[in-house]
């Protein structure tokens, strides 16, 4: 799998207890756009983020993404709503494993808006 930057993930599975997840080797990809209609606009940007099988189990997670080493570690003091706030994170609409081929070519697709 070609990789191009590292990203940190915040994958809960109750909604409670959130896990942080940092991948130093991953394959992101951008994409910008913006809906026009009669109101205005809107902005339509997303990532696709290829993740290799090995960094965690994501199967049916729910949670956040960041782009790069992101240093914050949800507790108890620092609730994840202080992560959220800022503009740089992302939050994860759909993980989809692809385990077959070759174990080079095994991964993780994660989705985020």
């Amino acid at each position: 799998m070609l990789t191009n930057t590292g990203c940190t993930l915040y994958v809960t599975v109750d909604g409670k207890v959130y896990r942080r997840v940092y991948c130093p080797a991953c394959h992101w990809e951008d994409t910008r756009g913006q809906n026009i209609n009669k109101t205005g606009s809107t902005a339509v940007d997303s990532v696709r983020v290829f993740l290799p099988l090995s960094a965690a189990d994501l199967a049916g997670v729910k949670g956040y993404l960041v782009h790069g080493n992101c240093a914050f570690y949800p507790s108890g003091d620092h609730p994840i709503r202080e992560l959220v706030t800022q503009e740089n994170v992302l939050t994860i609409t759909s993980v989809s494993r692809y385990d077959f081929g070759s174990p080079a070519m095994r991964h993780w697709e994660v989705y985020a808006k």
